[in-house]
């Protein structure tokens, strides 16, 4: 699962640094904010590792409420990410419901968001 959302990423990292570096000094490094949010904290330090070397700040969080406060805390900041991967599944609510309130956020509404589930069955 982890090497088909690191393609994923990859995907959208190459549209939104095209996107991003237009307007930017080309000698400039710049690295994409990705806000993982997944209560799973090995999830999470994978994709922290993994990514370490990549064109991302990975900022990671396993409770979707402080997640809910810190996006809100960010949106329309440099903060801000731009890239953010939501586990489907989470106590006290899902991905989903995240996702629908991300759609909602004037500062969000286009933000590429992942889907991640380490579901593996039809009903899932």
């Amino acid at each position: 699962m982890t090497v088909q959302v690191l393609k994923l990423l990859d995907f959208l990292s190459i549209s939104l640094e095209m996107e991003t570096t237009s307007n930017q000094n080309p000698m400039e490094s710049h690295k994409l904010k990705l806000f993982c949010v997944d209560d799973s904290i090995m999830f999470l330090k994978i994709m922290k590792k993994t990514l370490e070397n990549a064109p991302y700040d990975v900022v990671t969080e396993c409770d979707p409420q402080v997640a809910l406060n810190l996006l809100s805390q960010w949106a329309g900041t440099k903060d801000q990410p731009q890239l953010i991967t939501l586990d489907w599944k989470m106590p006290l609510f899902t991905g989903l419901d995240l996702l629908m309130w991300l759609r909602r956020h004037p500062a969000y509404h286009l933000t590429p968001v992942v889907m991640v589930t380490a579901e593996m069955t039809e009903s899932d």
